[in-house]
């Protein structure tokens, strides 16, 4: 009997192995795409970049940038990717991040409680991000999205992946 007879014999089993290869490919997914450093790829820890001493640091991945650096100084969120590995050497700054002061502070107030989850929800319209650290715009506007593009893409042959901190 051939493979295709096989399957067609067994058609439930085959939809429900179908299913779970799916469920397993999304989940896997998740973990691996996902800016979330507290899956099978992450510490529980994020890179974050002290402006002023032009410096990188890590820190839990809870904490709302900017924040305070471990010199006392301004320090945003910066996310790495790479096109071969994850050492320093391969790496790349995508693009840094922090929040608007008025987000930041309703993000930082919903913490721990019902609401936390709900605001995430809008949390987006205070985000803003930068390709230098300098110049910042808000994550979903043209300027941001073109850059990126431009920005986050390798060689043929080769796969963009994101750098989780260890």
């Amino acid at each position: 009997m051939n493979i295709r007879g096989w399957m067609d014999e067994n058609q439930n089993l085959v939809a429900v192995i179908a299913v779970v290869v799916i469920i397993l490919a999304l989940i896997f997914s998740f973990y691996n795409c996902s800016g979330s450093s507290t899956g099978p790829g992450g510490s529980g820890m994020v890179y974050y970049y002290d402006i002023t001493a032009d410096e990188i640091f890590t820190a839990k991945a809870e904490l709302i940038p900017p924040i305070q650096s471990p010199n006392d100084n301004e320090a945003v969120r910066v996310h790495f990717y790479t096109c071969g590995s994850c050492k320093e050497s391969e790496r790349f700054v995508g693009y840094y991040e922090k929040y608007t002061p008025e987000v930041k502070k309703k993000l930082e107030e919903a913490q721990g409680n019902e609401e936390h989850e709900m605001y995430y929800e809008q949390e987006s319209q205070g985000l803003l991000i930068s390709l230098d650290a300098k110049k910042w715009y808000p994550m979903y506007a043209q300027q941001a999205e073109q850059a990126l593009s431009n920005k986050l893409k390798c060689d043929e042959g080769k796969k963009l992946r994101y750098c989780h901190a260890k």
